[in-house]
């Protein structure tokens, strides 16, 4: 019987912000320093970025990865 699973993940719509710097190129000060502006979760001291928000922000502000 064949499984349906694969090796590769998929990626989630959230994480956090050391994720966020790894997918996206930007970096970790510019999201810090604009979390607030940033679609996002918080739970505890854990963001939770969602980065096509993430994305978007930075096309709209000029910000380049």
């Amino acid at each position: 019987m064949k499984s349906n699973t694969t090796n590769e993940a998929t990626p989630t719509p959230f994480c956090n912000i050391t994720e966020a710097v790894r997918r996206t190129g930007l970096s970790e000060h510019f999201i810090r320093k604009n979390i607030k502006s940033i679609p996002h979760c918080k739970s505890g001291k854990k963001y939770m970025i969602s980065v096509e928000g993430l994305m978007e922000y930075a096309l709209k502000t000029g910000e380049s990865a």
